[in-house]
Parts: C-alpha cells; sequence; structure tokens
C-alpha cells in the first residue's frame, strides 16, 4: 500500500477514534438548592412542549442537546438518559416546584396548546395554577469552548384560562472550555448552564413565580 494511503486511512482513523470518544451524551440530573422561602400552593406543570424547528421536522431527534466538533467536524450530541430533552427539563421543573413548596400535580397536555385547553386540566381542587413551558431553542456547540443559545417561552395559567403571566427567557452564552479536554468540559458546563435556566424560570422570576404563587 502506498505511504499516502496509509497515511490517509491513518487520519481517518484518528477523526474516528475522536468522534467515538466525545461527549455523544450528557446527564441532565438537576438538583435544587434550598430554597428561602416556601410556597405551600398546589401548581400543575404541564408536558413541557419542545418546538425546536429542527426537531419538529425531523432533522435532529428530541434528545439532541448540541454539537461536540474535532477540528470543526460536528458530532451530534444527545441527553444521556436518551429521554427527550423535553422530558428532562419537565422532571428538572417538577423537583425545582417541589423544592420551593409547591404541592405539585403534571398534566399530560402539551404546553404549546392555547389557554383555554390549558384550563381544563386546572378544574380540580388541588390544580392551583398551571405553568406552561415550550422550548422554542436549544443548542450547545462546542470546540474549545462551548456557545450555547436558548429560547424557551414561559406562561403561567388559571382554571378560567386567564393568562397571568408571560415571560420569554432566552441567552447566547459562552461558557468555560479546555484546551485539553474540551468533551469533559462540555458535559461539566451544559448541565451546570442548564440548572441556572431552570432556576431562571421560576424561582428566579418574579412575575412567574408571583402568578404562581399569589392566591
Amino acid at each position: 500500500m502506498p505511504r499516502s494511503q496509509r497515511d490517509l486511512i491513518g487520519i481517518m482513523g484518528v477523526f474516528l477514534v475522536a468522534g467515538c470518544a466525545g461527549p455523544k451524551k450528557v446527564a441532565f440530573d438537576y438538583v435544587p438548592p434550598p430554597a428561602r422561602v416556601v410556597y405551600a400552593m398546589p401548581a400543575t406543570i404541564f408536558r413541557v412542549e419542545d418546538k425546536r424547528p429542527y426537531v419538529i421536522d425531523g432533522e435532529k431527534s428530541a434528545d439532541w442537546v448540541g454539537f461536540w466538533r474535532w477540528y470543526g467536524i460536528p458530532f451530534n450530541v444527545g441527553t444521556e438518559s436518551r429521554r427527550p430533552f423535553a422530558d428532562e427539563l419537565n422532571q428538572a421543573l417538577k423537583r425545582e416546584l417541589g423544592s420551593l413548596g409547591f404541592k405539585v400535580d403534571t398534566s399530560s397536555v402539551l404546553a404549546g396548546s392555547e389557554d383555554t385547553t390549558l384550563a381544563t386540566a386546572l378544574r380540580t381542587p388541588d390544580a392551583g395554577r398551571g405553568l406552561a413551558v415550550v422550548i422554542e431553542g436549544w443548542r450547545a456547540n462546542t470546540n474549545v469552548n462551548t456557545s450555547l443559545e436558548y429560547r424557551l417561552r414561559v406562561r403561567v395559567v388559571d382554571w378560567r384560562g386567564q393568562r397571568l403571566a408571560e415571560e420569554t427567557i432566552n441567552e447566547r452564552a459562552a461558557l468555560p472550555g479546555s484546551w485539553i479536554d474540551p468533551p469533559s468540559a462540555m458535559k461539566k458546563q451544559v448541565p451546570a448552564a442548564f440548572s441556572n435556566v431552570v432556576r431562571r424560570i421560576v424561582r428566579e422570576n418574579p412575575p412567574i413565580l408571583h402568578a404562581l404563587a399569589v392566591d
């Protein structure tokens, strides 16, 4: 075999090994911090809906959270649990509201539904007000450092179908990386950023928190 072919095979092998060694999965295991104030109120979490265009059109799977790049070549990264990213956020929100003292119920009604549709799930004595979160964007992109872009639409509705609060949470963030081991940095920094986002949805979001907690 000519040397040029051997070199080419060697280079291809390096890229293959690098791709296999990259962070194909990222764990999202949210642990809420202690609450300063406890809200002994019922609340319902509607099923988080993933409306990322590239997920809706089938370009990316529901568990997709971003890319890890090796010399510019992108490798897809998904959730470690292999569950849809929306389910990971749904679980995190359940833990978050529980840590804040809410008596949490969950609904299978998708969060992107009309307010009046959401209201039908709240017409029980213990339902409280409803939290609806729609993922409109989430993409991490790691080379050495990691860039993270996300956009979430958050609503609170009551049993009448009245919208009590609505906020959009979006950011383009630059996360710390590593020249020596970018994959390990990604696996650490992206879940940390996810935790920050979860806290921004209710705990650090006065209009949403007030709408959920004040009767």
